[in-house]
């Protein structure tokens, strides 16, 4: 499946489930969206499907304590004084 597709199927699937944004992380900077590392298997009593989801169309992404991922976290280093 092309990264076009994915994305639009991604899209697709959190407009008719706009509850699951709160498991998913933006970067600050760069825009790019991961799951919460710490989302849990079963979102919801009734069903695990929602998570799997969530895994099978984004990638974990961690935020630094400013909002940063991994990537744009170690560029910004690069322009702190030092």
């Amino acid at each position: 499946m092309s990264n076009y597709r994915q994305k639009s199927e991604a899209d697709l699937y959190l407009r008719q489930y706009p509850e699951l944004h709160q498991w998913l992380n933006v970067c600050g900077v760069c825009g790019a969206r991961g799951y919460k590392p710490d989302l849990p298997d079963n979102i919801y009593l009734w069903a695990n499907v929602s998570a799997d989801h969530l895994r099978a169309y984004f990638r974990p992404l961690a935020l630094n304590e400013a909002g940063l991922c991994e990537q744009c976290a170690e560029a910004a280093s690069f322009l702190e004084p030092r």
